[in-house]
């Protein structure tokens, strides 16, 4: 952090910080506010938001019926509703992973639905895409998964060429990216990003991260490709292909720090099975 704790809390006004979360990027703290009501404190340990920046952006244009309310931002520190919880993560791993998939999908129609006007200057996709387009596989990987990137990277190729209903997107709406508060579950930690309607639920097919068996079943994965492509308004074929490229640009960022090795090959693979199944 770029300032001691303190000096956020007199800032802001905040009172009774609770450590929550300490991430690569960021602390979380959960803080009483002057006005009596609980918040999250979140302060990005580089000196800046980094990509998540315009997150807050779309957030502050978002439904409030649907997406947490932003108290006040700076450049590396951002205080926003505090969301009791449990997240929709919580709610799968309850073993109702479809009623979870559903809530998902209202939320994301819901805030595609009542958008204000955001900044023009928000990040675009297509650029977040470039790399992945363009850098060849690791060579360190082995053939299959090469080839699995491959079809990915075409794709995507293919998808950017020609993106349709482009329009600003949370970003990053998955499982626990949306927790339960008194009007209802509503998102959080949004990316910001100006890309086509059917790239908003890519990520979620990743989720949550730590069911690998159930986000791997082909049978979950046909079942939430229905729930979200009817939520979205998207054609099944669509949504299948940006959950590809998604999976496998997170496999392309992680190659960075673990070349050669990663965990989402398997899923990847089948990913690209029901996509190729898809009408």
């Amino acid at each position: 952090m770029k300032n001691p704790l303190h000096y956020y809390l007199s800032k802001f006004s905040l009172t009774e910080p609770e450590l929550i979360a300490n991430t690569q990027s960021a602390k979380v703290w959960k803080a009483l506010s002057y006005d009596g009501s609980w918040v999250a404190l979140k302060v990005y340990k580089h000196g800046t938001m980094g990509n998540e920046a315009s997150g807050f952006d779309f957030l502050r244009a978002a439904s409030k019926t649907f997406a947490a309310r932003v108290v006040d931002t700076s450049e590396d520190a951002a205080v926003t509703e505090w969301l009791d919880g449990p997240s929709l993560g919580d709610l799968a791993r309850t073993g109702h992973d479809t009623k979870a998939a559903e809530e998902l999908g209202g939320i994301a129609s819901g805030l595609h639905n009542q958008l204000g006007q955001v900044s023009p200057s928000m990040p675009k996709l297509v650029d977040w895409l470039s790399d992945f387009t363009s850098i060849p596989p690791n060579s360190l990987l082995s053939a299959e998964h090469k080839a699995l990137l491959v079809v990915a990277r075409e794709l995507a190729m293919a998808l950017t060429s020609k993106m349709q209903d482009v329009r600003p997107l949370h970003g990053d709406l998955h499982y626990e990216n949306v927790r339960l508060c008194a009007r209802g579950y509503c998102a959080f930690d949004a990316k910001g990003v100006i890309g086509p309607r059917a790239y908003e639920l890519a990520n979620a097919f990743r989720h949550p991260t730590d069911m690998p068996t159930l986000v791997r079943d082909n049978d979950r994965i046909r079942r939430v490709r229905d729930i979200w492509c009817q939520s979205l308004n998207v054609p099944p074929k669509v949504l299948m292909q940006w959950a590809v490229v998604k999976c496998a640009l997170s496999i392309t960022w992680r190659q960075t720090q673990n070349p050669g090795t990663d965990l989402e090959f398997d899923l990847l693979s089948n990913l690209i099975a029901v996509m190729n199944e898809t009408n």
